[in-house]
């Protein structure tokens, strides 16, 4: 759970790293007399790391199609939140759909 946060965190604030290393590419290329930066590399890179960050999510998730969850849910007596469950989808489809084939 810490280390999912953590991609988070890190994912949320990569635009503002990436502004602040073109803000300081721009600073030193005015001072060196060179030009800075494309504006469509910059867009590149970001799109880049938008895509690597989505599969790393899709990665990270643990998914199956054999496997469903239920819901988190609020014990009403101690107030704390109670996990989802995970169990097999088929036993879900012969409690709703007993004559299915």
């Amino acid at each position: 759970m810490a280390s999912r946060l953590l991609l988070q965190v890190f994912l949320i604030t990569l635009p503002f790293m990436a502004y602040g290393i073109y803000r300081l590419v721009l600073k030193d290329a005015a001072i060196e007399g060179r030009k800075a930066w494309p504006i469509r590399m910059l867009f590149g890179i970001g799109i880049g790391l938008a895509t690597a960050a989505w599969i790393i999510l899709l990665l990270i998730a643990e998914r199956s199609p054999e496997m469903c969850r239920t819901a988190a849910t609020l014990d009403p007596r101690t107030g704390e939140i109670v996990p989802g469950e995970l169990y097999e989808c088929e036993l879900e489809t012969e409690e709703r759909y007993p004559d299915a084939p």
